[in-house]
């Protein structure tokens, strides 16, 4: 009887948190990343977890509702649902090198692809994909048309994976068919910035609501984000438009779990950016409106988080 009552006691810390519709923020804390802190912004609460599938793991990106993971200790690769809890393999990690992932649709599609990318060298791409169930990676080679580029953000957008390149900031798009294929949409270049030249940046590239999205923050000095500029893509004219408006929308940035949602349903505040630094425990919100960040920690209780960043995670409902 007494173990049954310490199994109950144990069993909430083996799931993860009852899911919103807001995005959850993840740290991977602890020994050797085996704990997790669930953080709720419609909350505005945390919840600590030590989840099997989740400890010592490194997300590699997460859209339609799941996860894709590896295990650097073990090159275990796989699919995760983070509300039901189901796991769908992928074949081994073990030669697998990647800068970027993206996941193109849930893996009940059939259609379904994992996809990683790695920038071999300026104008040329490493691809590795496959179905869900197939039990080995497909890997190609592919050359850019911009010999001087490289792939900087992918992400799937109606049914679509498209890529953006450093430099130029052309949209590319990756035709998956008998084999890979990569592709420029053509039309115009993002937007040159008109902060001064001495000034960094950083881009995310986000899906909403079936629309694409670039975000480009703006650094002053080396982490000290000064302006945010938004564009969106209008496919038919193949044009970048500035976005002066986020609507009722909240958009959450990361280093590769960047997402939205609808601030109707989640209530949480609307026309907002959230964004967090790699080495960094603060959630910054960037008010779209007048330009003003707020920075809060959310977590007080991750000391010193593990070497992988924290990533948002928006579990379907």
């Amino acid at each position: 009887m007494e173990a049954d009552e310490e199994q109950k006691q144990l069993l909430p810390r083996s799931v993860p948190p009852a899911p919103r519709l807001d995005p959850w923020l993840v740290f991977l804390h602890g020994r050797r990343g085996q704990n997790q802190t669930f953080y709720s912004l419609s909350e505005n609460r945390y919840h600590v977890r030590n989840i099997p599938n989740m400890r010592r793991k490194c997300f590699c990106t997460s859209s339609h509702g799941w996860i894709v993971i590896v295990d650097i200790y073990s090159d275990d690769c796989f699919l995760l649902n983070p509300v039901s809890m189901d796991k769908r393999q992928l074949p081994s990690a073990k030669s697998l090198t990647y800068d970027l992932c993206v996941l193109s649709s849930s893996p009940d599609d059939p259609n379904c692809i994992v996809l990683f990318i790695r920038n071999i060298k300026k104008g040329r791409v490493s691809v590795t994909y496959c179905h869900p169930g197939d039990s080995d990676w497909v890997m190609q080679d592919l050359k850019l048309e911009e010999d001087h580029t490289t792939i900087e953000r992918v992400v799937c957008c109606g049914g679509k994976i498209y890529g953006l390149t450093c430099y130029y900031r052309r949209l590319v798009i990756f035709d998956v068919g008998i084999t890979l294929t990569i592709r420029e949409v053509g039309g115009e270049n993002l937007p040159e910035s008109s902060s001064p030249e001495m000034c960094r940046y950083l881009v995310n590239m986000v899906e909403s609501c079936g629309e694409l999205f670039v975000f480009r923050r703006i650094l002053l000095g080396r982490f000290e984000v000064s302006d945010i500029e938004v564009f969106k893509m209008d496919f038919s004219r193949k044009v970048w438009v500035t976005v002066e408006s986020l609507g009722d929308r909240a958009f959450f940035l990361s280093e590769y779990c960047s997402t939205s949602c609808s601030v109707k349903e989640s209530g949480i505040k609307g026309d907002t950016i959230y964004f967090i630094e790699r080495k960094d425990r603060s959630l910054y919100a960037f008010n779209f409106e007048d330009k003003n960040i707020t920075v809060t920690l959310p977590c007080p209780n991750v000391k010193n988080h593990w070497f992988e960043p924290a990533e948002w995670v928006l579990p379907l409902v």
